[in-house]
């Protein structure tokens, strides 16, 4: 059941989407510029001035919603996204979702970056790694350690 104050959230969470919608892409359309426009260290002076905690900016691209950009962060050894206009006037924290498909966009761009940080454990070299016990072990435990 919807109760009043999550109902009244979504429909301010609603404006502010229209709004900055409304506000960014005419800008998008008139200037020309993209997403590849924008510069990390932008983005990273743009956090610092919303005292948000740092993060490294892995990637910036264009989102499914013209005039928004999608930022790739690690922040603490989290994969995150959240989403700018291409001015850097606005920051959007939060989750884009494509309601046509009903899928959370955000949700699986956060996937992908956590999917890039797999290791293959069959390309680790022999030397690289301790094993202990039985060579045809059925089960086997993985521990890494980072001694920095």
């Amino acid at each position: 059941m919807v109760n009043g104050a999550s109902c009244k959230k979504f429909i301010k969470g609603f404006l502010i989407f229209l709004f900055l919608s409304s506000v960014s892409l005419p800008a998008y359309a008139a200037n020309g510029k993209d997403c590849s426009d924008i510069t990390k260290d932008r983005i990273e002076s743009t956090l610092k001035k919303m005292n948000a905690p740092p993060a490294e900016i892995l990637g910036i691209k264009n989102s499914p919603l013209g005039g928004i950009c999608e930022i790739e962060v690690n922040s603490k050894g989290a994969a995150g996204i959240f989403y700018t206009d291409i001015t850097l006037n606005y920051v959007i924290f939060g989750t884009l979702f494509d309601t046509r498909s009903l899928v959370n966009l955000t949700a699986g761009s956060v996937q992908k970056l956590q999917d890039q940080k797999k290791i293959d454990l069959a390309k680790v070299e022999v030397n690289e790694k301790l094993a202990i016990g039985e060579k045809g072990a059925t089960k086997k435990v993985i521990v890494f350690s980072d001694p920095d």
